[in-house]
């Protein structure tokens, strides 16, 4: 059902029609005037200040707006013609007479008048004002047809509203809201470089399409409405609707520029028909390679991430915490931040066969594909596979919405270790982990050839041919999962397997440290720094059994101190786009 004459009349019933009144004017006369030079219309709390209802200014008359200036009166009166006399008498006692003659005056009412062509003529024939004008519920009805975006707006405060249509409003609320607390538009929308400018640039060029790269297809919409919202561009937002739904009428508007929000699944396609007065907004998770000049989302800078987690009420520990562990990532904080298990679970978990192709990634944390390095065959030696079928699957994952794996260059990570360790957990088998403690105590273990040069020389290892075969950020992530599991190994697997995880990791580093020379010491001293409190994490290496386990040193994926060590930045807001 749609909003006409009689829900508009309906509606004047109810106290919210009185605050809301203005906002709706507003909201018509931007999304219909494209001469605007000025626009007041105090609504909501403000509606109870002094002075006019609204006024405005434009340099060309549509058939709603006179041209130059407007003052506008409006109520919800039962008796329309009383009140529309009482504005009209006390503005035309309190506008100068050469004001007067330069300005209409316009009377809004959201019910039936019948008589007002009768007031109308009475009030022109005076001749005070430039103009004079009148809008009753009839009249709103007609205009809403011109303002499909401003139609959604009323509608769903009418309850009226086409599910598959929404407002940004409406959209941001059920998107942010799914996390406790709400995400801030701030945290969304501040970005390294400057995508808020360059995406309002767009959609104020009238570009017929514009795509948009983040994580996940949610913070690509998120952050061009938290974007829009920040910059203050009503004028491009009450031009704004998201589609969510292929089975949706798109409105038309011949008089202003409809903005498209394609909030669909891959595959759905609503009939948007003639596309020359539309502009598309495609929101993409960044795997997808097949999209040309899009707009992609550099990450949120780390400062920015921890300071707006404390703005919205989490604690300074708790919001470092939270933003490490999130790996800096606005999918995964969601998740981490709701209490609703459909949203805390990630769409490639919900699928066994995708989230145990993830399971070898996961332990692995990062790699890197370089010809002189084992990286991807140590990755298939974790997950079993056959030459080739790493990269193929990696590619595979990359393409997912929200997806788990980013890739920087030659520099694949995983977006969060933890979050993935913990989602894939229910997936871990006895064969993967008597795969991966043997490759993680034989790597670790390995001699490192930088001993051969002098101490000064070490960190000139790759140049001098004395590099080991396997990436540092490859060691750093199979010790950083070494940490998770011994920390969260009940957790992450329960007690299926019947395995102590902690115990087991414990071991695996007794064995490394156990009449450990110098050069051993020198060789793992990087790797068994990534989890805090030393020792205590591996009851393996003691008789004594902590009583709780500890947490992990994160870094930007969740995990250990990644990559500083390697040329590539620890913190992943630095990593690129």
């Amino acid at each position: 059902m749609s909003v006409n004459e009689t829900t508009i009349r309906q509606w004047a019933d109810h106290h919210a029609c009185r605050s809301n009144l203005p906002v709706l004017v507003r909201r018509l006369i931007r999304e219909t005037t494209t001469t605007l030079t000025s626009l007041r219309f105090p609504g909501n709390e403000a509606v109870d200040l002094a002075g006019l209802d609204g006024q405005a200014e434009a340099k060309q008359a549509t058939i709603w707006v006179p041209q130059g200036r407007s003052i506008w009166e409006m109520g919800c009166n039962q008796d329309p013609r009383a009140k529309a006399n009482e504005d009209f008498l006390k503005r035309t006692d309190e506008t100068p007479k050469e004001e007067q003659k330069n300005s209409s005056f316009v009377f809004v009412t959201p019910r039936r008048w019948p008589a007002k062509e009768a007031w109308l003529e009475e009030r022109r024939q005076e001749g005070s004002w430039a103009d004079v004008f009148a809008y009753d519920a009839i009249d709103i009805e007609t205009w809403l047809e011109e303002a499909p975006v401003t139609a959604r707006w009323l509608g769903e405060r009418l309850r009226l509203a086409d599910p598959g249509l929404l407002t940004p409003d409406e959209w941001w609320r059920k998107w942010s809201s799914a996390s406790t607390p709400s995400i801030s538009p701030s945290l969304v929308a501040t970005r390294r470089h400057n995508e808020a400018e360059t995406l309002l640039q767009k959609l104020r060029d009238g570009d017929q399409v514009v795509p948009v790269m983040g994580d996940d297809r949610g913070e690509a919409v998120a952050f061009v409405i938290a974007a829009l919202g920040l910059a203050g561009a009503h004028d491009l937002l009450d031009r704004t609707l998201v589609v969510t739904s292929e089975n949706v009428v798109i409105p038309r508007n011949g008089n202003s520029h409809l903005i498209l929000i394609a909030d669909l699944p891959e595959g759905e396609e609503p009939n948007f028909g003639d596309r020359h007065d539309l502009t598309i907004v495609r929101p993409y998770p960044k795997g997808r390679l097949d999209i040309n000049e899009p707009l992609q989302l550099s990450h949120v800078p780390a400062e920015v991430f921890s300071t707006e987690l404390e703005a919205m009420g989490v604690s300074r520990d708790e919001a470092v915490s939270l933003a490490l562990e999130a790996g800096h990532s606005l999918p995964v904080l969601r998740r981490r931040l709701s209490k609703d298990p459909e949203i805390r679970r990630p769409i490639w978990a919900r699928d066994r066969e995708t989230a145990k192709r993830l399971l070898p990634f996961a332990l692995a944390g990062s790699w890197m594909e370089r010809e002189n390095l084992d990286d991807v065959t140590i990755l298939q030696l974790i997950g079993e596979h056959e030459d080739g079928e790493a990269e193929s699957i990696r590619d595979d994952l990359l393409a997912l919405d929200d997806a788990p794996i980013a890739k920087y260059g030659n520099v694949n990570i995983i977006v969060s270790q933890l979050d993935a360790l913990f989602t894939v957990g229910q997936y871990i088998n006895q064969n993967d982990l008597d795969r991966f403690f043997p490759i993680v105590l034989e790597l670790l273990g390995d001699r490192d050839p930088a001993l051969d040069l002098p101490k000064d020389q070490w960190y000139m290892a790759n140049v001098l041919g004395k590099a080991r075969s396997t990436s540092g950020a490859l060691l750093s992530g199979l010790s950083d999962a070494l940490c998770i599991l011994a920390v969260h190994g009940a957790e992450i697997c329960g007690t299926r397997l019947g395995i102590d995880l902690s115990y087991r990791a414990g071991q695996l580093v007794h064995a490394l440290m156990f009449n450990a020379n110098a050069e051993r010491w020198l060789t793992i001293r990087n790797h068994l720094r990534a989890c805090r409190g030393g020792t205590n994490h591996f009851p393996g290496l003691s008789r004594r059994r902590t009583a709780k386990a500890g947490s992990c040193n994160s870094s930007h994926n969740g995990s250990g101190g990644r990559f500083s060590r390697w040329g590539v930045p620890a913190d992943r807001s630095t990593l690129g786009p």
